[in-house]
């Protein structure tokens, strides 16, 4: 007896028209449980595109310049200079404090294929991917995440040198995107278990240059930063580490010290 596969193909039919919805419009569904179908406004890519070199260079300039791509909102903590660029743009989840450092750091590995695990709305994969472009001449990127991000397929029609999919990164389907595309850089961000963002590593270890693992400082989920110490301890002769972890001292105090996100970025040591 024949399959029928209708409803598959009209939710993925419904799913793809969707990403064409208008701005205004994903604001409105895009609340609650469904806030992933929220679809950021892309216009402002183009301060970053038409930014001069030197002002993405310099960490100080840079970050001056990242919260105006848009920060996200919800519960997100930012300091309160930061506040009028909240839930606006790309609402990308990063302290620019951060960010900046570790874009520039990563923009000098040569960085020519890319992935990120794990995306929210897709405004840090769209940053990182049109600075590398920009910086480092990226040649693909990719973006997974087990939620359908609809920001990233209408990015992924704008530039084609990016791609989304809709994968679980402990599959089957994500290791073959691995292996068949060997990143040169792969960004964990997805499930922040312990055990479940270690495996993302040690994937990410045996198929790609270098690691970066998000949130490996941040007291409200501990599970990366544990982690990205098990990788440290497990592979210290093998990369060089680099911990972008700057708080806001502003910030600190009015949360009663509590430290947020950070970035570990491991750089693989080239053997002669």
């Amino acid at each position: 007896m024949a399959i029928d596969n209708r409803p598959t193909r009209i939710k993925t039919l419904i799913k793809y028209l969707y990403s064409f919805c208008p701005y205004p419009l994903t604001v409105h569904i895009g609340k609650g449980k469904r806030e992933h179908l929220r679809i950021v406004d892309f216009s402002v890519l183009e301060t970053l595109r038409k930014a001069p070199l030197n002002q993405l260079t310099n960490s100080t300039t840079f970050e001056a310049l990242l919260p105006t791509l848009g920060l996200c909102g919800g519960k997100m903590y930012y300091p309160a200079h930061l506040n009028k660029y909240r839930d606006k743009g790309l609402l990308h989840m990063q302290m620019p404090n951060q960010f900046a450092p570790y874009l520039i750091k990563l923009s000098e590995l040569g960085v020519r294929k890319y992935c990120e695990i794990g995306v929210k709305y897709g405004g840090t994969f769209a940053i990182t991917t049109e600075y590398l472009q920009r910086l480092s001449g990226l040649e693909y990127a990719c973006a997974a995440d087990i939620n359908y991000c609809p920001s990233l397929v209408r990015y992924s029609r704008r530039n084609r040198r990016a791609s989304f999919y809709q994968l679980d990164s402990a599959s089957d389907s994500f290791l073959h995107l691995l292996k068949q595309h060997k990143f040169d850089a792969v960004f964990v961000d997805g499930d922040h278990e312990e055990k479940a963002c270690y495996n993302d590593i040690l994937n990410a270890t045996q198929y790609a240059r270098h690691v970066i693992v998000h949130d490996i400082s941040n007291d409200y989920t501990p599970g990366p930063g544990n982690a990205w110490k098990q990788m440290k301890k497990a592979f210290s002769d093998r990369y060089i580490f680099h911990e972008f972890t700057a708080q806001y001292a502003d910030l600190l105090r009015d949360t009663g010290n509590i430290k947020l996100l950070g970035i570990g970025l491991a750089e693989l040591i080239d053997r002669p």
